[in-house]
């Protein structure tokens, strides 16, 4: 026996293997080819399963064939998207623009108004941030 089998306690060592902490190089062909039997029998079941429901059931709800105005395209309902780049974002950035530079009342009670961003940051520069102050 070797230095390192005479070091481990008498029994330690498994049948056929030559230290009993070692995993073994290979695996066992038979064991491999039984586990992937089972596997490929058990999807085969699954199959033979989903397949005789689908036969069984299947009458309940048979599928009628389309009538011809359900064959033809149905239009799209959704939003009107931009048709060229610069016309249409041309005239949303002017009314955004002209919507920041206007006064007018935020609200009907006529308690708050809307001041132009370019007065609106003048005021905040002199005046400073409100502190602790509740904003609408």
């Amino acid at each position: 026996m070797t230095e390192v089998a005479k070091a481990e306690p008498q029994g330690s060592q498994a049948q056929g293997a030559p230290h009993a902490h070692y995993e073994p190089d290979q695996l066992p062909a038979r064991k491999v080819l039984i586990a992937a039997g089972g596997v490929f029998a058990g999807i085969a079941v699954a199959v033979g399963v989903v397949s005789g429901l689908f036969a069984i059931f299947g009458w309940l709800h048979p599928i009628a064939p389309a009538e011809p105005i359900q064959r033809l395209e149905q239009p799209t309902v959704g939003p009107d998207l931009q048709t060229t780049r610069n016309g249409e974002r041309a005239a949303i950035e002017a009314r955004a623009l002209a919507e920041l530079a206007r006064y007018h009342w935020a609200d009907n009670t006529h308690a708050y108004a809307q001041v132009p961003i370019d007065r609106a940051m003048e005021i905040l520069a002199e005046q400073g941030w409100p502190d602790g102050e509740a904003t609408p």
